[in-house]
């Protein structure tokens, strides 16, 4: 008997994250050269792009020292903070078809790339659990699935705590919007769930996203968890965009 995909999404239930997944089985074509492989990049165009950026240990900005000068100035709210790529292409195109055409397929590359990257790869290690940034339920409609989510079962499945977070309301996007209007965007919408307090309470946990801009709604993730005495908050982002404008567009909704 063959695998009937469609029937085994209805029989998921309507409202499962998985029912406006692609699946793809079999041999497939690299994204970037067109090359015949399994995955969504071959190996060739894997190593040429995962290209290692010397970068600060606190905003994941480019830079030739361990700590950049803004962040010796202005301390970030967590301890550290790791990115896998930078947000450009391509990633940039990657990344915009995992989000916004529900390629959550995407999820499994993804997870391994940020693997591959020695900072990340020390920050959860080290970590209690991996928590990722929350989604509202509007959102969660709209898309299908949690981006992040998907991301931080894929690099720490047994240490994921995907409830940990509540997106108490439903806010705008955060692209297009500068940094203070980010900030008030975000006010009083992310709490740690009470039901897991206890839980992380004292922990060392690591904060996982897709993309990391300006770093406004990390800092409310870790001010949340800050506030129910978590011990340690460090942040893993797959991308970091260099500039605000990188990815200011890019949000379809």
């Amino acid at each position: 008997m063959s695998f009937n995909s469609k029937a085994y999404l209805d029989w998921l239930g309507e409202f499962n994250p998985l029912r406006r997944v692609h699946f793809s089985m079999g041999p497939s074509v690299c994204r970037v050269c067109g090359a015949w492989c399994s995955s969504t990049l071959c190996q060739a165009c894997l190593r040429h792009h995962l290209t290692h950026v010397a970068r600060c240990r606190l905003c994941a900005l480019p830079s030739d020292s361990e700590i950049c000068l803004d962040c010796l100035k202005h301390a970030a709210v967590w301890q550290s903070c790791a990115c896998a790529v930078t947000y450009q292409e391509p990633w940039r195109s990657l990344i915009l078809d995992f989000k916004f055409h529900a390629n959550a397929g995407l999820a499994k590359v993804f997870s391994e790339v940020i693997l591959a990257h020695p900072m990340a790869a020390a920050l959860l290690k080290q970590a209690d659990f991996v928590v990722p940034v929350p989604v509202s339920k509007e959102r969660l409609r709209q898309r299908g699935f949690n981006p992040a989510q998907l991301l931080a079962q894929g690099v720490a499945k047994d240490r994921c705590l995907n409830q940990a977070l509540i997106k108490l309301k439903h806010t705008l996007p955060q692209s297009g919007l500068e940094r203070v209007q980010r900030l008030r965007n975000l006010e009083n919408s992310i709490a740690v769930n009470p039901l897991m307090a206890t839980q992380l309470k004292h922990r060392h946990v690591v904060l996982i996203d897709d993309v990391m801009t300006t770093g406004s709604t990390l800092s409310t993730c870790a001010k949340a968890l800050q506030s129910s005495s978590v011990a340690r908050v460090s942040c893993v982002v797959l991308a970091r965009a260099d500039s605000i404008s990188a990815a200011q567009s890019d949000s379809p909704a």
